[in-house]
């Protein structure tokens, strides 16, 4: 081996090797024996692994002296040669090796023993990696899962009687409706009396439809008022549960029939169920002295409403056509309505000022009692002799 300087004391020193008992790995001894004698070299230990259980070459490790020996001056410093890696290697048995290329680095193939603290990083990292996938699959089994998609809730059926314009189902009249059956019936009055309005009288066609009995009561708005939170209208003092309810404007009327599935009367439905099958004035006849057991007016009424369906009802079996409170109608008023409105019964033209009103009320006489007697007024007018019914189409086959 080349002749290198000793780091103590730079006399030239033969470098030698020891083995390292841990990693066997070959270890240059670059001291001279002086400084190995003042046991400078006492402390060496392996630079890969970090152990001082070291095999030292033949001869053992030099016991320390007393005091060192006198050195000669140092000869001038040669640059060191490039430190070699093959090492002279020492074996177990004290006997000296070949050099050769230097021991595999520690962890590599080549090598059975691993760097120092190895297996301490492995088990963390190991750790580490076990932690992880724990975490995942937590994730995986807290998260959603994907399935098939779920079919939408099915939304509740309402019932047959709400909602603004649900129509029944035709099953059975509506309780209490009267049954107003199709045909033609002489609409409007005669040549000879009557108002412009109500001429010329036409035949009208119409089908079958149902109508209320009698007219809605506070009760039944009151109902309609709290399913809906619709505000319920003030009434005068002496309007009851059972009396026709009153001061509702035309609107009010159109929502509680929507809310009862049904709608208002067309004017040419109104007035048919009013005659009752009947060609006369009213629907019992043409006589006034009549009105007395079918009608609440001027002559009887005391200025007032009376619980509705009291008085006798007409051929179709309908209450209070006449007097107790006038009616609104669905349809828009003109004066020439008839003049266009052929058989059909579609008259009325398609928008307007005010509304129709029908049947005459309790402060009302004979004349505008009669079954063609026409009334309007203004749809957001409130009256404390206005009310209304409301009425339903039959489905067609039924």
């Amino acid at each position: 081996m080349g002749a290198r300087e000793c780091p103590f004391c730079a006399e030239p020193v033969q470098a030698r090797a020891i083995v390292c008992k841990h990693c066997q790995r070959a270890i240059a001894l670059g001291t001279c024996l002086e400084c190995q004698k003042r046991n400078r070299a006492e402390a060496l230990f392996c630079g890969h692994c970090g152990s001082d259980r070291l095999i030292f070459p033949p001869g053992g490790r030099p016991a320390p002296s007393a005091a060192p020996a006198p050195r000669a001056s140092p000869p001038p410093k040669a640059p060191a040669p490039a430190p070699s890696r093959a090492l002279e290697t020492i074996a177990p048995d004290g006997r000296e090796r070949a050099a050769g290329p230097p021991a595999p680095s520690p962890g590599s193939a080549e090598g059975p023993w691993p760097e120092p603290g190895t297996g301490a990083r492995r088990r963390t990292v190991a750790a580490i990696v076990v932690l992880l996938i724990l975490l995942g699959m937590g994730q995986y089994l807290s998260g959603p899962r994907k399935s098939e998609p779920e079919a939408p809730p099915r939304q509740a059926e309402p019932p047959k009687d709400a909602g603004p314009g649900r129509p029944r189902a035709p099953d059975a009249p509506p309780t209490p409706m009267a049954s107003i059956p199709s045909g033609q019936f002489a609409m409007g009055s005669p040549g000879n009396e009557g108002e412009p309005e109500e001429h010329p009288r036409i035949l009208v066609s119409l089908s079958p439809f149902y109508i209320d009995k009698h007219e809605v009561t506070v009760a039944q708005f009151r109902r309609y008022a709290q399913e809906t939170g619709a505000p319920m209208k003030g009434q005068p003092a002496w309007n009851e549960d059972d009396h026709p309810v009153v001061l509702v404007d035309w609107y009010d009327a159109q929502s509680y029939c929507r809310w009862a599935g049904k709608r208002l009367p067309t004017e040419a439905e109104w007035e048919k169920a009013a005659r009752g099958g009947k060609n006369t004035r009213y629907g019992f006849g043409d006589d006034p002295d009549g009105l007395a057991d079918h009608a609440w007016h001027d002559t009887d009424a005391e200025g007032r409403t009376h619980p509705a369906a009291q008085k006798k009802p007409n051929q179709y079996g309908v209450f209070d056509m006449h007097g107790n409170a006038a009616e609104w109608v669905a349809d828009w008023y003109a004066e020439d309505a008839y003049k266009d409105a052929g058989v059909t019964g579609k008259g009325g033209p398609p928008s307007g000022s005010q509304r129709v009103v029908r049947g005459g009320s309790w402060p009302s006489g004979a004349s505008d009692l009669r079954s063609s007697s026409r009334g309007r007024r203004p749809p957001s007018i409130k009256n404390d002799d206005l009310g209304f019914r409301c009425a339903l189409s039959v489905a067609p086959g039924y």
